[in-house]
């Protein structure tokens, strides 16, 4: 009934290569970590013609009780935000629950990288820029998956 003989194993999930990719955030959620501080766990996915579909991931500590910490989040989700069109009067947010649904409109190109930790591998995100005409034309035409 299963015949796995034929069953190719491409060895698991490996990253996908450093460069930069159209991406559109697909889930963002407010999650606690263990030390009892929420943070922002968001979930892009690549779409277009190379590796689409793939995901990947980045956590952004909003509500970390150190400063330091806490102003890198700041800093990163206001460039995240700005490469996706937001103007300076539309980055203010009353609510967790608006940031979330503002994030959900979020279509950027983002740079990926790869960092090594005691896992293996992963794939981070080091930076975003506006989407590229022929990225917006592909979004427009409606031919990305929800």
């Amino acid at each position: 009934m299963f015949n796995l003989k034929d069953t190719k194993d491409d060895g698991g999930f490996t990253p996908i290569p450093p460069q930069d990719y159209p991406a559109f955030i697909e889930k963002a959620e407010w999650l606690t970590s263990k030390a009892g501080a929420d943070y922002l766990n968001i979930k892009f996915k690549i779409f277009g013609e190379v590796y689409a579909n793939r995901v990947v991931f980045h956590i952004l500590n909003l509500m970390h009780p150190k400063d330091q910490v806490k102003n890198i989040a700041m800093v990163d989700l206001k460039r995240m935000m700005v490469a996706a069109g937001f103007n300076e009067d539309k980055l203010t947010f009353t609510s967790k629950e608006e940031l979330i649904d503002a994030l959900l409109t979020v279509r950027v190109t983002i740079k990926v990288g790869i960092k090594k930790d005691e896992y293996g591998e992963k794939n981070i995100i080091k930076g975003y820029s506006p989407l590229s005409e022929e990225s917006s034309q592909l979004f427009n035409k409606d031919e990305i998956p929800f």
